[in-house]
């Protein structure tokens, strides 16, 4: 029975005549385009440092994504990708403590009719558009100075850590589409926590 047969009632109520293709072509990519290798998010390397009064954030984040989720958005289905990032205290024989979190949420999407591809910072509204798909997936792993952290709160005589992960906000998608991301591995892209200490 085909995965988009399992969506409860509610969901089939908007499996439209687009959505059924949609559906049809994420279970079914079209041939001829080069797969990734080993799709998934891989944190490759990120680092806190202090500009001002605040500690930044930069980092590099490699986004393979599957054939699936690249023929779903150029068939008009925004992905939402979000990077989360954390400051603890290290304490002993305690659980750590948590200082800071940053949740920062891009969507990216095709405009069907110009074939051209659009970040969305979902935060600040800020928009980039690009000519070409690796062109865009290159900028989303490009991460530099996002505040996180005020500098007074990191003490000197503490252990500090922090840690960054990504992830494909499956939540995000269209309903239709939901049952097929949460039982497929191609769909449910998380890079893991990346974690360092941090220099003061």
């Amino acid at each position: 029975m085909p995965h988009w047969q399992s969506v409860d009632q509610a969901s089939r109520a908007v499996l439209s005549p687009f959505w059924l293709a949609v559906v049809v072509s994420v279970l079914f990519p079209i041939g001829g385009r080069a797969s990734p290798a080993s799709p998934g998010f891989v944190v490759e390397r990120a680092a806190l440092r202090v500009v001002g009064t605040h500690y930044v954030a930069d980092a590099r984040i490699d986004f393979a994504f599957s054939d699936e989720n690249i023929e779903a958005m150029r068939n008009g289905v925004p992905l939402t990708v979000i990077i989360d990032i954390e400051v603890r205290r290290e304490r002993a024989h305690l659980w750590h403590n948590t200082l800071a979190t940053r949740e920062l949420r891009y969507r990216i999407e095709t405009n069907v009719l110009t074939n051209r591809y659009q970040i969305r910072g979902l935060g600040d509204g800020s928009t980039r558009n690009f000519r070409a798909f690796e062109e865009m997936v290159v900028m989303l792993g490009r991460l530099r100075s996002i505040p996180v952290i005020a500098r007074s709160r990191v003490s000197a005589d503490a252990t500090h850590t922090a840690r960054i992960r990504a992830r494909l906000d499956i939540e995000a998608l269209p309903s239709p589409l939901r049952p097929i991301a949460y039982l497929s591995p191609q769909w449910r892209l998380d890079s893991g926590w990346f974690e360092w200490r941090v220099e003061q």
